[in-house]
């Protein structure tokens, strides 16, 4: 058995796109390219997780399943995704 990988980054490993009233993931577009580069990690491992953060409702618990496996043209892992709501977000990102 290989050892697991885990990469933690601030942005998902995709993108979500509403098509015919329904979320779908759809490989990331990068503009600097390190999302496929860190998915290109995925080949060489038989177990991978993805942590990064969601953007959800304030005080909405569930909004979104917090886990979910992801198969792509890099491979199958688990992205675990933890909620933030906007003010969070604009914390993080906008106040130094």
């Amino acid at each position: 058995m290989g050892t697991p990988l885990v990469i933690v980054y601030h942005r998902q490993p995709y993108e979500e796109k509403v098509v015919d009233g329904r979320t779908v993931l759809v490989e990331n577009k990068s503009p600097n390219g390190i999302v496929p580069a860190l998915k290109g990690f995925f080949g060489n491992v038989e177990r991978a997780t993805w942590v990064a953060w969601k953007k959800a409702p304030a005080g909405k618990k569930g909004a979104f399943e917090p886990r979910i496996t992801v198969e792509d043209s890099y491979g199958s892992y688990e992205v675990a995704r933890l909620p933030l709501d906007g003010n969070q977000v604009r914390q993080f990102y906008h106040i130094t």
